[in-house]
């Protein structure tokens, strides 16, 4: 699983001051982040990285939602618990959030969270590649050489990406 913090992302949120404490209006998401990976003059804490992402996920804010997910399915800063990352992962997911799309497959195709069903998490990889994910072609692939059910998919799942 992945949070969205390296590169572009952690960039454009510290733009302004460079520092992540320094900002008085800073983004609530963007220091979670911060705090995720111990960047934009903050220290690595996953319970404070938590305690901010929670806002914005609250709010509707899918990367905030996807990365409270990972925190959750990881167990970190808060207790391990893969039916809360499923939760947070689907309310970014329907949102049309790639990663958590991915991300959502993943939790299917493991059986963490919810009931594993091979329909679903493919569902969410194509999902997830109609948007750029190569990571979810992959999968789907793999799935498809391993013989997992794939032919139970609904007759719309190649068209319905959005």
């Amino acid at each position: 699983m992945r949070i969205p913090v390296a590169g572009a992302l952690l960039v454009l949120c510290m733009a302004a001051s460079g520092d992540a404490r320094a900002a008085g209006d800073w983004d609530p998401y963007c220091l979670g982040l911060a705090y995720a990976v111990g960047r934009g003059g903050v220290a690595h804490d996953d319970a404070q990285a938590v305690a901010w992402l929670r806002k914005p996920a609250g709010l509707g804010r899918a990367g905030a939602q996807n990365a409270l997910g990972v925190m959750y399915m990881e167990g970190r800063g808060v207790a391990q618990d893969d039916v809360q990352a499923v939760d947070w992962f689907r309310k970014a997911a329907e949102q049309g959030y790639r990663d958590a799309q991915f991300n959502l497959g993943v939790m299917y195709a493991q059986g963490r969270g919810v009931v594993r069903d091979d329909v679903q998490a493919i569902v969410w990889y194509r999902k997830a590649a109609g948007r750029g994910d190569a990571r979810a072609v992959l999968d789907r692939m793999r799935a498809q050489r391993q013989g997992r059910r794939i032919d139970r998919c609904p007759k719309n799942w190649t068209t319905d990406v959005q």
